[in-house]
């Protein structure tokens, strides 16, 4: 691992960007000590522009709205989803099954429903299904595996 280059300040197509320090020449013994105290001094991390750096770096989390509006027959119903146990395709409509035990059959895609509730901590686990993570209790393995949701 390379710690400190030196160049020549007036470069062929480049000049050099960044630079922490510069000698002239002749080099003076004393300014290149110095030069070199520079680079040490600036290894160092400063913790301030650390956080700074990944404040902006790191993406911050999403923030969902923890409800989602189900359209059923003649209403509209919210629903929290930490409620919802999974939906199910129905012909081409799904159904939502939740813990309270009420199911709602509304008039949207299995597939427009995933996109929304993906990132939500939910899972397509067959062409029919879209369980919600935080439900399930048991993952049996086998020959025909099979997961076991909080409703049994």
């Amino acid at each position: 691992m390379i710690d400190v280059v030196f160049l020549d300040i007036e470069m062929p197509k480049m000049n050099d960007f960044s630079a922490i320090d510069y000698l002239l020449k002749p080099t003076d013994v004393k300014d290149l000590q110095a030069a070199v105290q520079k680079v040490e001094r600036s290894r160092k991390i400063d913790t301030r522009q650390m956080e700074l750096l990944n404040h902006y770096l790191v993406p911050a989390p999403k923030t969902f709205p923890e409800k989602i509006v189900l359209s059923h027959h003649d209403r509209v119903v919210f629903v929290e989803l930490k409620n919802i146990l999974y939906c199910e395709a129905d012909d081409n409509y799904p159904r939502f099954y939740l813990s309270n035990g009420q199911k709602y059959l509304i008039s949207k895609t299995l597939r427009d429903i995933q996109e929304v509730l993906e990132e939500r901590n939910f899972l397509r686990v067959s062409r029919q299904h879209l369980i919600n993570l935080d439900h399930i209790a048991k993952f049996i393995k086998g020959e025909g595996s099979y997961m076991v949701l909080s409703n049994g």
